[in-house]
């Protein structure tokens, strides 16, 4: 018997030339940018030592894009104050909405007749996540006033630093902060008039890690007199500090003058500095301690402690009172006779 026979099956047609490529998936429809808009805000920051002083932002408005496609947007105001002196010009960066972050782009800009340069990444979500780097690029610093003592100016011949925060603002413990700050030729002159006193250089060193607040190294430095510190804040708000004064002769006994007209000995003090190494330098160490919002120095004749607020006030006190007598034509003011002489 004669099997079946099964037809067999035919190859499939081949088309000739290249294959169709796979059609993309559509894209995805756009999403709509979600922005913050203000206008006439205001950030103000201050002491709770010296509530008097203020450092203000002032004008702030913006349109921030902080959600959806990305998207370009800008921050402005109407300058930084110290109190009821300008420190800048109006002003207004853009900003940039991409891959779900706030970025301020990295270029150089003008300050205060520095130059700077200031980059900037924030996540608005989350732990809300930073990073900011502000470089200031060698150069001179403009002669500037403080608003609470007329004719007190400072001055730089050059200036330079580095400032870098990075960390989730969200968890302030968790940040980490940077900054190296350098300056030379350092004017100041106490009052209109007098004759401007140098520093040869200056230095601060600070960093923020761990909830931990270390200032290595605080110098300014002169050949008449010279400041040298360093200090630590723990997460709780303990501080302890030291600052050394040192300086020849004459700047010393000025300098005591200054301590006991003040009222910052608490007494009458024949001295208030000491010899150091050789009897052409007198130093004197101050130790500031306590918390954060009441740090004291141990300025008295017998090592009594002051409140940071309170020598702040004498001091101010002496030197307004300097200054009217400068304006009469008196001589300046003796060490205060009411204190009875140190035992």
């Amino acid at each position: 018997m004669k099997k079946p026979s099964v037809p067999a099956a035919k190859k499939p047609a081949v088309a000739e030339g290249p294959a169709a490529a796979p059609e993309s998936p559509p894209a995805p429809p756009p999403r709509p940018t979600q922005r913050i808009r203000f206008e006439g805000g205001r950030v103000v920051v201050y002491s709770l030592q010296h509530p008097a002083l203020r450092v203000e932002l002032r004008g702030l408005r913006a349109d921030l894009p902080v959600g959806g496609d990305d998207a370009t947007g800008w921050l402005g105001g109407d300058g930084l104050w110290l109190n009821d002196h300008r420190l800048s010009a109006e002003w207004r960066e853009p900003l940039e909405w991409k891959n779900a972050l706030l970025l301020l782009s990295d270029r150089q800009r003008e300050w205060m007749g520095m130059q700077v340069r200031m980059s900037a990444a924030l996540q608005p979500r989350k732990a809300m996540n930073t990073k900011v780097e502000v470089q200031i690029l060698q150069g001179a610093l403009a002669p500037l006033e403080h608003p609470k003592f007329p004719g007190l100016r400072l001055r730089a011949a050059q200036l330079g630093g580095l400032f870098r925060l990075e960390g989730p603002l969200k968890r302030p413990s968790a940040c980490r902060a940077h900054v190296d700050t350098e300056a030379a030729g350092i004017g100041v002159t106490r009052r209109e008039g007098q004759e401007e006193h140098v520093f040869d250089s200056a230095r601060l060193v600070a960093s923020y890690r761990g909830g931990v607040l270390q200032v290595p190294a605080l110098r300014l430095v002169s050949e008449q007199i010279s400041f040298l510190g360093n200090g630590l804040m723990l997460p709780d708000g303990r501080a302890y500090g030291i600052l050394r004064i040192v300086a020849e002769l004459q700047v010393a006994e000025a300098v005591t003058r200054v301590a006991v007209g003040s009222g910052l000995t608490r007494g009458w003090a024949r001295e208030w500095m000491w010899p150091l190494v050789t009897p052409d330098r007198y130093y004197r160490d101050l130790h500031i301690r306590g918390r954060a919002a009441k740090l004291v120095v141990d300025v008295g004749r017998r090592w009594e402690e002051m409140s940071i607020g309170e020598i702040w006030k004498r001091l101010e006190k002496f030197y307004n009172r300097e200054k009217a007598e400068d304006q009469r034509g008196l001589p300046p003011s003796p060490p205060r006779e009411e204190f009875p002489p140190a035992s």
